[in-house]
């Protein structure tokens, strides 16, 4: 049983033990005055029942009772009403007259009768009813406590079905609309109207749409729908889509949205390449200078609006912008009737579900999903990662195009900026800005799917693309692969190449530095013979164990000039290190 469930029942046994309390209080209280007239009733029932007498002899005591018991009872009656009036502020957030009349007449309704009177009580939060079984069945007048973040629809249940859907008129709520009174109607009818025990066939209004705060319900009305003016958001799982190549992919759709937020609005100006959204940057005082730097194009759609607007000249300019600020309405809910109205009503039905209606909730997700497919086929798959170039990510541009575009089909609103001369604005020119002029911030009313229904869209995006063929990522894995071991063996080619030169000019150098040495050798006449040998070894070896030479010599030449070392030099004929060789410098 749930919590709503066990306190009606409290309440109604509630109810039920202090009217039996008061009733046998005021039976102890006027036992004697009750006995009387009870004996006077059962001689009126001799006389005018039976026929047992010709009249009936009310005595002085039996007078006095029934005038004791008759004023009790009335001014009881009296104090009851009055009472329970008092009271009924307290029992609901009420405020007005009217309000305070509608909560006193469900209060007497469910004192007299229960819910055999009554209808529903429903507590709305979060955009969900709470209420208990078959109560959203009920015609009865009743009572629906609407919380900040939700709003209801209404609809009069008159007639037939296809007569009801055929004219339906949906009226704003006002106390006027519901006052109104097209013939007079009899005092007890208005009474029982007043109540909730007969309907009031004088209220035209068939839907009505109720945002937060008491709502009191008409007998003949019934809660049809309920929306949450939050934030929503839904994801898509698994759409798949092709590209312009043929890959087929999949991903999941993601898009937020909500019926509790103004439309933003759109700076537009005109250019030489149609109508633009802009952007103002620069100082917002007078005269000083402002730079427009056009963002994008809107869509077609939009434009042939905006020119037909403009055309019709049905902008109303002024000198300043007008726009309101909007610092905080993000924390901020909105309660716009014919949105909620719109997104009740123009429910769609899903194809793929044997055309099942769908909450409204659920259509920002299907339609995002379709403009994925539509401009995904328009892309190759390869040109979205551009594996070549590192710098450049164009599957990005095309998220935030996908963005923009599902964001335009939602409630979107425009204010015009033109040079008061009407000229067109080029691209980041620069202007001041009492030379502009604003127009008073529009809606779009172009049709578009989410627009139509009252939805605005606050962002949408997808995630990663997954080919179905799995080959197909394997291949632009591959394809990523090679391209970079290419470029890796041209910097390794590139870079033996630039080795081998610098080792080449060592080498170069080296071979003349030991010319150069072997020559000053060869040109001195006053050496020996055994001298000039041992001077042309020690010039070899001491170029030889050079540590920058000896890494360009191969290792053979080092092991030659070893071998050359035991042949010049044996070990019984070297010559004292000490003892320089003779021609030497130093040498005597």
């Amino acid at each position: 049983m749930s919590a709503d469930t066990r306190i009606s029942r409290q309440a109604k046994y509630s109810i039920l033990g202090t009217a039996i309390f008061v009733g046998a209080l005021f039976s102890v209280s006027f036992l004697n005055e009750i006995k009387l007239v009870w004996q006077l009733i059962i001689s009126w029932g001799y006389v005018y029942i039976l026929r047992a007498a010709e009249a009936v002899y009310v005595s002085p005591e039996a007078s006095r009772a029934s005038l004791m018991i008759f004023a009790n009872v009335t001014v009881f009656v009296v104090i009851f009403f009055i009472v329970l009036f008092w009271i009924s502020p307290f029992t609901l957030p009420v405020r007005g007259l009217t309000q305070i009349q509608n909560a006193f007449a469900g209060l007497v309704r469910y004192t007299l009768a229960g819910r055999s009177l009554h209808g529903p009580a429903i507590f709305v939060k979060e955009g969900e009813p709470r209420v208990e079984e078959n109560e959203l069945n009920s015609f009865k007048a009743g009572v629906a406590l609407v919380d900040l973040y939700s709003a209801i629809v209404l609809e009069q249940q008159t007639g037939s079905i296809d007569a009801l859907r055929q004219e339906v008129h949906f009226e704003a709520e006002s106390e006027d609309a519901e006052t109104q009174s097209p013939r007079k109607l009899g005092v007890w009818k208005q009474v029982a109207a007043k109540l909730g025990i007969a309907g009031n066939d004088v209220n035209v209004t068939i839907v009505k749409a109720f945002g937060p705060g008491v709502v009191f319900t008409k007998s003949g009305e019934k809660i049809v729908g309920w929306v949450d003016l939050r934030k929503q958001s839904r994801a898509v799982q698994g759409v798949k889509a092709c590209t312009r190549d043929g890959i087929e992919v999949t991903t999941n759709v993601n898009v937020t949205f909500t019926l509790g937020q103004a439309e933003d609005i759109l700076q537009v100006t005109r250019t030489d390449e149609g109508w633009r959204a802009l952007q103002l940057s620069g100082p917002s005082v007078s005269n000083q200078v402002v730079k427009f730097q056009p963002v994008e194009f809107i869509s077609d759609q939009d434009a042939k609006e905006l020119e037909h607007a403009y055309a019709e000249n049905e902008f109303e300019w002024n000198d300043t912008d007008t726009r309101v600020s909007k610092t905080g309405a993000a924390s901020q809910f909105i309660f716009d009737k014919e949105r909620v109205f719109s997104a009740v009503y123009s429910r769609a039905r899903n194809v793929s579900d044997e055309f099942r209606l769908i909450d409204w909730t659920e259509l920002p997700g299907h339609v995002a999903a379709d403009i994925f497919r539509d401009l995904l086929v328009h892309e190759n798959y390869d040109d979205l990662y551009k594996p070549d170039d590192p710098n450049d990510f164009p599957l990005g541009e095309f998220k935030k195009k996908f963005g923009k575009v599902v964001t335009n089909l939602g409630v979107l609103g425009y204010q015009v900026v033109m040079l008061k001369d009407e000229t067109p604005i080029k691209d980041a020119q620069d202007v001041n800005e009492v030379d502009l002029k604003f127009s008073r911030p529009m809606k779009f009313k172009g049709a578009a799917v989410l627009r139509d229904r009252g939805i605005k869209i606050l962002g949408a995006g997808f995630g990663d693309l997954v080919p179905v063929n799995e080959d197909v990522r394997a291949q632009l894995l591959e394809n990523w692969r090679a391209h970079w071991q290419q470029e890796a063996q041209k910097t390794l080619a590139s870079h033996e190449l630039h080795a081998m030169r610098i080792h080449n000019h060592e080498r170069s150098r080296t071979q003349q530095d030991m010319i150069y040495s072997l020559s000053r050798i060869f040109q001195e006449n006053h050496y020996t013979e055994e001298a000039l040998a041992l001077r042309l070894y020690q010039a070899l070896e001491s170029a030889a164990v050079n540590p920058a030479t000896q890494r360009l010599l191969p290792a053979d030449t080092v092991q030659m000039l070893s071998n050359l070392r035991h042949w010049l030099l044996p070990e019984n004929k070297k010559t004292d290190e000490s003892n320089p060789i003779i021609g030497e410098e130093g040498a005597p």
